[in-house]
């Protein structure tokens, strides 16, 4: 991050300031002081320029009102910004509550209690209720009505106050300690403090605190939410009341007050230092100090005053800080840390959300498809090639250092790799081969696994982007071990806890090396993949970021004064022998102030450009002079072909989860602007020797482009000839033989990507069949099917479109659009596939009718239907393709044993009995007794069913255990049976069947009743079961 002073604004009558407090949603800043001073004021940006934000153009005052009440000095102003009110209070314990009406702050409610001043007051996170706090140990909480919940008197000396972020409890604080209360007063625990167990406690007594409420969301799930602030400098970092492991931030500096920005990824302290002048006379200056909220520095920043920093707040966004120091407002302007990289043409940044993780945007900016993804928490994102690193930390486990995630993923999120490393990462780098993660002291390297479209095409490349096998995958360093083979494998690397000797400022990597900056200056080279020691050289002091040119041979270092300084590398290639050899290294031109971001270009080694303040300025070399600054605010995202893209991240994070095209700029550098003035302006031939003279790929493609247009093919061919373009070539030659120029426009316009003016001139010459065979070419299918349905042209193109657009839809997964166009392409394969993968299964199986006999596709919907247990489906297709054993088998599967069988006897099959017993013999083997008869049953076998139910039943009665089931057992058994003799003896079914007169039928009834009994008996069917089948069950 990076901030600095951007405006002052005097208090009236030199009154001093001791309130201030910024509304988060309307930007009203409220500011008390000495004489009942109490202002109400709004800074609006002045409209910015097209090529910046609003947050890089001047400021002025929108609203400026005195609220009048308090006689005397105004000490403690809250914000409830979901009803619009204002709470102040004076020294004198005079409460008033204001609310806007008609655009101006009226008095609603006022409380006067004269025995005591008021020492703080809070909101609660949901603005419904309001704590007040009294020196003498009062406290008072009010619903935001104006009525009274509950007071108590609590016997000790209040200071500070705090809800917790999800307002069931209250924190009150002395100045030596803490305590919980419920919100209805009721005490819970006294807070385990580092001041409990101090012998001086007046060394460390409580001086301020402050609880982030997650209101606007927390970039870091586990992060500390609670700074507790000490007159000695020290702060602890706690994830609430309950942290026993808190993390303890050792400032160096007389801390007066302390807040959380929106997001609770920065902690700002303000305060004063003891310095020396240049007399050597002790003197105080006033100084604010930002942290993460795991304690890592970020930024100092100093201000002028005699008296301090008697107030801070941020504002609602966490662009701007204000301070209250004696008797003016200072306004600084932050430039956050924004978690973001860009992968290819997609831009991926995380955003927080109140009650909800962190989310991940891909934000593919070519086709404007943007993807959310959300994860419990973000460190940092990186990326290299097609790939892209987000690190998450994970939570501090009660006996082991904090480890952390490294998640590897593609351009549209899809996981490539998951590794978990215990170390605490500060630093992050990431080269096309390697990652490299660092804390303080300790190094960790580890060699990835990225599938690149250029490796695909070299298989060199491809063989060097593969996973290493054995010890070369992962290593460690200690940054202090200086000896000649430092790199050590996990297995054998003893990790170092002690981390504040000369701690580890920033680190950067490429293909060959990796470069690790301290924060006494000293820069140290170790060679990839073994870690051998290059050398080392004296850089800037407390770097805070190193970024290497695209040949790795000059080295870009910003420290954390905001001074950036170029240096050339180039001398590691040599790889001294020696690790205590020094490198010989130079600064490159004049430092830079107030840079606060830094972009190599990717085309050019000493190109470069920075963003200074609100100024962007680009370089062709660091030892030239810039071209005249942009006004701009942008992160700067690349910077090739001589034109620098920045990203407005201030704007797209007010809503993160709709980002616009708006939001990026390109900016070209004066080379660029200069060389298409000539070219537009002079002779061809002139235009050709000014780019001689200043070579760059981009000026000879611009002037190769411009010929094209102007169809100079002559000099496009020279300008490709340079290049080195040899597609560019020919495609001017092959225009050379097109006679007519409107076609040769059309071709212009069409190599040069300006499809739409190329459409233009293939209808001007009535060729839209060249129009569509474009469109093709280039994937436009969706406009390859309004110009074929215009022309009326051929249904096979059209069909081809329609699969095409199937197949687009299917890669985003929205599975049903995809099925419409895959029907209408008659591709009934992909469509059932579209429907399987949705769930449709009634889509589904409207493709059955839609499958003539025998379509080899009837197999594959069959197995889609019997995965999921539609058996009837199921069955249908594979009769409808011819194989009747296919179904036989997904009814044994599904245990359709009844379908099983009707399937069997109609195939002619004999084998299904053999399968049916053999099943029933695992299951009562097994025990499985009442599986059996449900198998039995459903496999039309009645007879056996209605034996197995009534041996069940028979032993129910031998046990004596439940009468009322074994009657059960035995009326199903009859049941069984009837259902038995329904199959065997149907009269009717007989007589009509064979055509028999009644006497007949009667005859071959009881031949049948015979041959069935006997049958039965033979079986081992008891009497008792076939003859008196319902006596049991009576």
């Amino acid at each position: 991050m990076f901030f600095y002073l951007s405006k002052k604004i005097a208090v009236p009558n030199k009154s001093k300031a001791y309130a201030l407090s910024w509304n988060p949603e309307k930007g009203w800043i409220a500011c008390g002081g000495e004489n009942g001073l109490l202002k109400v004021l709004k800074l609006d940006q002045i409209d910015a320029p097209p090529s910046g934000n609003r947050a890089s153009a001047p400021s002025s005052l929108s609203m400026n009102q005195t609220l009048e009440g308090h006689n005397g000095t105004v000490t403690r102003c809250a914000w409830n910004s979901r009803h619009d009110k204002l709470a102040t209070s004076d020294n004198t314990g005079l409460i008033i509550v204001w609310t806007l009406h008609n655009g101006v702050f009226c008095e609603e409610m006022v409380n006067q209690r004269n025995t005591s001043a008021v020492v703080d007051m809070k909101w609660s996170p949901d603005g419904k209720r309001i704590c007040i706090i009294y020196r003498d140990g009062h406290v008072i909480v009010g619903s935001v009505e104006g009525s009274r919940l509950w007071g108590q008197e609590l016997a000790m000396p209040l200071r500070f106050l705090c809800w917790a972020p999800d307002g069931k409890s209250i924190m009150f604080a002395t100045s030596d300690g803490a305590d919980v209360y419920d919100s209805r007063g009721n005490a819970l625990k006294p807070m385990i403090l580092k001041s409990n167990g101090s012998e001086d406690a007046t060394a460390l007594s409580i001086v301020a605190v402050d609880w982030h409420d997650k209101t606007s969301g927390l970039y870091d799930l586990v992060a500390p939410t609670l700074a507790i602030a000490y007159s000695n400098g020290d702060v602890e970092l706690r994830r609430g009341i309950n942290d026993s492991r808190p993390i303890l931030l050792r400032s160096a500096f007389s801390v007066s007050s302390c807040q959380w920005n929106n997001n609770g990824s920065v902690l700002a302290l303000a305060g004063v230092v003891d310095i020396l002048s240049s007399k050597g006379e002790k003197r105080k200056l006033n100084m604010v100090k930002c942290y993460s909220p795991y304690g890592e520095h970020l930024r100092n920043m100093k201000l002028p005053g005699r008296d301090g920093i008697s107030a801070i707040t941020w504002e609602g966004n966490g662009l701007r800080l204000a301070l209250a120091v004696d008797d003016s407002i200072y306004f600084s302007n932050i430039r956050p840390s924004y978690k973001w990289t860009l992968v290819g043409s997609t831009v991926l940044y995380a955003f927080c959300k109140a009650d909800s993780p962190c989310g991940l945007m891909f934000w593919n900016t070519s086709t404007d498809e943007q993807h959310v993804k959300f994860v419990p928490s973000v460190h940092s994102l990186t990326s290299a090639g097609d790939c892209c690193l987000l690190v998450e930390r994970s939570p501090v486990g009660d006996s082991k250092r904090r480890s952390c995630t490294l998640n590897m993923m593609d351009s549209i999120g899809s996981n490539l790799d998951t590794k978990n490393v215990d170390i605490d990462p500060v630093f992050v780098s990431m080269s096309n081969t390697h990652v490299v993660l660092c804390d303080r002291r300790n190094v960790y390297v580890w060699q990835y696994f990225a599938v690149s479209q250029t490796a695909e095409k070299h298989t060199a490349s491809n063989q060097s982007l593969s996973y290493r096998v054995g010890t070369g995958r992962e290593r460690w360093l200690d940054s202090n071990d200086r000896s000649a083979h430092p790199g050590k494998t996990t297995d054998s690397y003893v990790f170092q806890k002690d981390q504040h000797t000369d701690p580890i400022g920033s680190v950067c990597i490429c293909s060959e090396f990796i470069v690790v900056a301290k924060e006494s200056g000293l820069v140290y080279a170790y060679s990839l993949p073994t870690l051998s020691p290059i050398g080392c050289f004296k850089g800037s002091g407390y770097p805070c970021s190193l970024n290497m040119n695209c040949d790795n041979t000059q080295l870009g270092i910003a420290d954390k004064t905001g001074t950036s300084r170029i240096y050339d590398i180039s001398k590691i290639r040599e790889r001294p022998s020696s690790s205590t050899r020094d490198i010989s290294v130079s600064q490159i031109g004049p430092e830079r102030r107030d840079a606060w971001s830094i972009q190599w270009s990717r085309d050019e080694p000493h190109a470069f450009a920075t963003m200074e303040k609100t100024k962007l300025r680009i370089f062709s070399s660091a030892d030239k002079p810039p071209d005249e600054p942009i006004v701009s605010n942008g992160t700067l995202i690349k910077f090739e072909s001589l034109q620098v893209t920045s990203l407005m991240l201030d704007d797209i994070m007010k809503n993160p989860e709709t980002p616009a095209l708006t939001s990026i700029h390109t900016h070209e550098s004066s080379r660029l602007l200069k060389a298409k003035r000539v070219i537009e302006t002079s002779v061809p031939e002139d235009a050709f020797s000014y780019i001689r003279n200043e070579p760059h790929s981009s000026l000879w493609r611009l002037l190769a482009e411009f010929s094209l247009v102007s169809l100079n093919l002559t000099m496009a061919q020279n300008a490709f000839v340079e290049l080195q373009d040899y597609r560019g070539i020919q495609f001017a030659q092959k225009l050379a033989i097109l006679g007519d120029k409107t076609r040769q426009q059309a071709e212009v316009a069409s190599f040069l990507e300006n499809f739409n003016d190329a459409e233009g001139f293939y209808r001007e010459i009535d060729r839209l069949d060249l129009a569509i065979e474009m469109r093709a070419r280039i994937g436009d299918w969706f406009r390859v099917v309004e110009l074929v349905e215009e022309d009326g042209g051929c249904d096979d193109m059209l069909r081809r479109a329609w699969d095409q657009i199937g197949k687009h839809f299917t890669d985003r997964y929205q599975w049903s659009d995809a099925a419409g166009y895959f029907l209408k392409a008659s591709n009934l394969e992909k469509a059932a596939k579209c429907y399987y993968r949705g769930g449709d299964f009634a889509g589904l199986v409207t493709l059955i009718d839609e499958h003539s006999e025998g379509s080899p596709s009837l197999r594959e919907m069959a197995n889609m239907f019997q995965s999921v247990g539609m058996h009837n489906e199921a069955i249908q297709c594979f009769s409808k393709v011819g194989d009747t054993k296919a179904a036989i088998d997904t009814c044994i599967l599904l245990n359709c044993w009844r379908d099983a069988v009707r399937l069997s006897r109609e195939a002619g099959f004999s084998q299904i009995d053999g399968v049916i017993s053999k099943r029933a013999h695992e299951l009562l083997s097994r025990g499985n007794k009442f599986k059996a008869v449900e198998l039995f049953s459903s496999a039309d076998r009645p007879d056996e069913a209605a034996a197995l139910l009534a041996d069940i039943a028979q032993d129910v009665v031998a046990t004596g255990a439940d009468p009322v089931l074994a009657k059960k057992l035995y009326v199903l058994s009859a049941i069984e049976v009837e259902r038995y003799r329904s199959n065997t003896l149907d009269v009717t079914s007989v007589a009509t069947t064979n055509g028999m007169s009644m006497a007949a039928t009667t005859i071959a009834t009881i031949d049948t009743i015979m041959s069935v009994d006997a049958e039965s008996r033979g079986q081992g069917l008891s009497a008792q079961v076939l003859d008196n089948a319902w006596r049991c069950a009576a």
